[in-house]
C-alpha cells in the first residue's frame, strides 16, 4: 500500500471487531498510522455499541491516529473522517454519497431523494485528563456485499455498492483512495483544526435544511428544522417553538 503516512497494515480474514483490536494494539504501544482491516467481523458495532452486520465482501477497517490535541476537539473528527469517506466513494464507485450527521454515510437512490444507509463511522479515544493517548477512528462499508444477506430488519433502510451499481469493486483500491482523502483532511485536521474543513462538511451533509427527528444521548428526543453545524461539529436545530438547540451526538431520523 503506497500511502506514505501508513506505517503498519495489519489484515486479518476475520475478527470479532476491527476497532476492539486496534484499541487494543493502541493500548500497547501500536504507532500512529497502524491499520487494521478484517476480510469479516462478528461483532462489528457502531455507535454506542450497536451491532454493526458486517460480512465478507464489504470493507471493514480502522486506523490509529495520534494527532496531539485536547480531547475537546475530537469529535469533530468523526466528520473529518466522513468527508474523506465520501470523497473516495464518489472516485471509485461515482455513487451520490453524503454525510448524515453524526456519523453515517447515506445514499441518495431512485428519484425521490430517497436515502439509503451505505456505511458508518466510528472514533474512540482513550486520554488521562487533557492528554490525548490515542484516536482509533472505524469505517464500515457495504460494498461487495449481496442485499439478500442483510438481516431482513435493516434490508429496507440499506445499501451496498454491489446492489446499487450492479458490479463489485476492488476493495483495495477504495481503501487507498479513502486513505489519500483522509490523509490530506487529517493534516489539515491537525495544522487548522476542524474550521477550515466544516464547509466542505456542511455542503455534503444531507441533513440540512430537512425536518428531523433526534433522539440525543443525554436528553429527551427533539423534533425540527437541522440549520446548522457549529464549530465544535454539534448540529443547530429549530425547534417548532422558533428556539434553536444545539445537539452534540444522537440517533437520527429524517421525516
Amino acid at each position: 500500500m503506497e500511502i506514505e503516512w501508513i506505517k503498519d497494515v495489519q489484515y486479518f480474514e476475520e475478527l470479532p471487531s476491527t476497532q476492539d483490536c486496534a484499541l487494543n494494539l493502541a493500548r500497547n504501544g501500536a504507532q500512529e498510522g497502524t491499520l487494521v482491516i478484517a476480510k469479516k467481523q462478528i461483532q462489528g458495532r457502531g455507535r454506542k455499541t450497536n451491532l454493526w452486520f458486517s460480512p465478507p465482501g464489504g470493507l471493514w477497517f480502522s486506523l490509529i491516529l495520534k494527532p496531539g490535541m485536547v480531547p475537546f476537539y475530537i469529535p469533530t473528527l468523526n466528520l473529518g473522517t466522513s468527508l474523506a469517506v465520501i470523497k473516495g466513494i464518489r472516485k471509485i464507485t461515482g455513487m451520490d454519497v453524503s454525510i448524515r450527521w453524526p456519523n453515517d454515510i447515506y445514499c441518495r437512490v431512485g428519484l425521490n431523494d430517497n436515502e439509503k444507509k451505505l456505511g458508518g463511522i466510528i472514533v474512540e479515544m482513550e486520554a488521562k485528563g487533557d492528554f490525548l493517548e490515542f484516536v482509533v477512528a472505524g469505517v464500515g462499508l457495504n460494498t461487495n456485499v449481496n442485499m439478500d444477506d442483510f438481516p431482513y430488519e435493516i434490508r429496507e433502510r440499506a445499501i451496498s455498492v454491489l446492489s446499487e451499481t450492479g458490479r463489485e469493486i476492488d476493495n483495495f483500491a477504495l481503501l487507498e483512495e479513502i486513505l489519500r482523502e483522509f490523509g490530506n483532511v487529517y493534516a489539515a485536521f491537525k495544522r487548522d483544526g476542524f474550521k477550515p474543513i466544516l464547509k466542505e462538511i456542511k455542503e455534503n451533509c444531507s441533513l440540512l435544511g430537512k425536518r428531523v427527528w433526534i433522539n440525543e444521548d443525554s436528553s429527551l428526543p427533539v423534533e425540527g428544522q437541522a440549520l446548522d453545524i457549529d464549530e465544535s461539529g454539534a448540529l443547530l436545530v429549530r425547534l417548532d417553538c422558533g428556539a434553536v438547540t444545539r445537539i452534540l451526538s444522537g440517533r437520527v431520523k429524517v421525516l
